[in-house]
């Protein structure tokens, strides 16, 4: 029969044995979750990179067109060509931010 000590020691031993898969274990979930934290930032990164470069194109074609919606003719050409664009970008960016497309977007490439 073995002696009192020598069985709590051995139950330790197994808690000891147990405690170190769980370890293990929880390592492996860490270093996962981690990546794919580490892919999320860079793809919300690129997202707004990409949000943020049709915002620039987007002014900068507005503050072109404003003259030219000001002449007769060219004005309707301008408002609706800029107007069309637009549209374009915000579909574009409802895309990227996960939104549902409204209906007329899914047209947009």
């Amino acid at each position: 029969m073995a002696s009192l000590p020598a069985i709590r020691l051995r139950q330790l031993q197994q808690r000891h044995h147990q405690l170190q898969q769980q370890h293990r274990q929880l390592e492996i979930r860490h270093e996962t979750l981690r990546l794919e934290h580490q892919r999320q930032i860079r793809h919300h990164q690129r997202v707004g990179q990409r949000i943020a470069r049709r915002s620039i194109l987007a002014i900068g074609r507005n503050l072109a067109a404003a003259p030219l919606e000001a002449v007769p003719v060219l004005g309707w050409a301008a408002l609706a060509g800029g107007l069309a664009l637009d549209i374009r970008d915000a579909c574009l960016s409802l895309r990227d931010l996960g939104q549902e497309l409204p209906p007329g977007c899914d047209l947009v490439e």
